[in-house]
């Protein structure tokens, strides 16, 4: 089928096959049938042939320039973000006791646990109590309303 677009080959258009064949691409590499034997990896459901397919005369100069501008874009995006992750796990280091414990709580990991403790410090103290920092953070008991009546 003529119609097979590339983002419906792959359900992941940035995993092993899909960054190789961009890559590719981006050099100006003509893709063919037996040069996809080496990109695809061997875990994609889609066969050489609908990959090829939507591939195949689709793909100009210009687009090849657009897709450079773009993976260049989120390579500058990537190492951005490498940066500040590594800004922040510096922050953190006196910290790490704090990280450690919240991270043994049900559904909080390292990232979460650097949120809590930006948003809320590690003193809890300037809450006075469990039920303050639960209204301070948003999450206290809903309002309980039926009808427009109020109930405690």
């Amino acid at each position: 089928d003529a119609n097979i677009k590339l983002t419906s080959v792959f359900s992941d258009l940035f995993g092993v096959t899909g960054c190789r064949i961009l890559e590719a691409l981006i050099n100006g590499e003509k893709i063919e049938l037996h040069s996809l034997q080496q990109m695809v990896d061997p875990r994609v459901n889609a066969s050489l042939t609908e990959i090829y397919e939507a591939l195949n005369g689709r793909i100009r100069k210009h687009h090849c320039d657009m897709l450079r501008f773009h993976w260049e874009h989120i390579s500058y995006l990537d190492q951005t973000i490498d940066k500040i992750v590594e800004q922040i796990d510096q922050v953190l280091i006196p910290y790490r006791e704090e990280c450690e414990l919240l991270d043994t709580i049900p559904g909080v990991n390292k990232d979460s646990a650097a949120i809590f403790i930006a948003e809320m410090g590690v003193d809890m103290s300037v809450f006075g109590s469990a039920k303050r920092l639960a209204s301070w953070a948003g999450v206290s008991p809903g309002n309980y309303e039926s009808a427009g009546i109020k109930k405690k």
